[in-house]
């Protein structure tokens, strides 16, 4: 993300004063390149940019989002089921991460009774990735976004004719368009099949434009897969099975901090250091 415009910055001044009254719980927010995401995620209009600000705070404080990042322990098995991994960084040092949302059975522990469970567990998710974001722009005029691949092999009609589904994924696309604003630098969505198109009708009016605009959907075409990443990442960024050359057993892993160290998941041992 670039970092803030002078024309930014004076209204940025202005909207901080505008919410001095309140106790934020993330101090980093008043820092000009985070606090200018709110400005630019609601087009420049401080009136807007504040009460999507007073919002957040609100939802942070009665998610308990930071006490949940510290605390939270993922339900046996999730790790596995609702996979996904951080595979490297753009050009620009934003996280890349893959998820292949195709394989996830949500309806599976919507069946279970677990629907509020899996969003919980989605903003956990999505916190780590952000905290992880905001590390690697510690020293940075600007914030680092996130660069994702999703694959929706696999994606089925039983997720699209579930209510629960419908209604848990529409919950956490608001909550992410609402609360991290500006966190997404695109997204290269592949292989979705018409199930998916079906469900994209249901759950596309949740999302801003703003945020729309960074997703690419590709289909099953892998050089066309690797044609739209690597406009973003070098090869050896993301896995051989896109198009990199990052063999497919290698992750990062996020600390607890956000610090992030690069590990082989077949050996489970640290390779570098970013």
């Amino acid at each position: 993300m670039d970092p803030p415009t002078k024309e930014e910055i004076v209204v940025l001044h202005e909207l901080r004063k505008r919410i001095s009254d309140i106790n934020l719980i993330e101090q980093d927010l008043l820092e000009d390149k985070n606090l200018v995401r709110y400005l630019r995620a609601r087009s420049g209009n401080i009136d807007d940019a504040e009460v999507m600000l007073r919002n957040h705070n609100d939802w942070y404080i009665a998610e308990d989002i930071k006490g949940s990042l510290a605390e939270y322990e993922s339900p046996p098995g999730w790790e596995d089921d609702f996979y996904y991994k951080l595979t490297g960084f753009d050009r620009t040092g934003c996280i890349v991460a893959v998820a292949p949302f195709g394989a996830w059975d949500i309806q599976k522990e919507m069946a279970n009774g677990n629907k509020e469970e899996f969003v919980k567990y989605c903003f956990h998710q999505i916190e780590r990735l952000w905290s992880a974001a905001k590390y690697q722009s510690k020293s940075e005029d600007h914030m680092k976004q996130l660069v994702g691949i999703a694959d929706l092999e696999g994606f089925s009609l039983r997720q699209v004719t579930s209510y629960d589904v419908v209604e848990a994924a529409i919950r956490c696309l608001k909550g992410f368009d609402a609360n991290y604003p500006e966190t997404i630098k695109t997204i290269v969505i592949v292989n979705a099949p018409w199930a998916f198109q079906l469900m994209w009708k249901v759950i596309r009016p949740f999302l801003s434009e703003r945020t729309q605009s960074k997703l690419a959907f590709i289909g099953g075409n892998k050089e066309k897969w690797r044609e739209a990443i690597i406009q973003h990442c070098e090869p050896d960024q993301f896995p051989e099975y896109y198009g990199g050359t990052l063999p497919d057993s290698v992750k990062l892993f996020i600390g607890r901090d956000g610090s992030t160290s690069k590990l082989s998941e077949n050996q489970n041992e640290i390779i570098s250091r970013k």
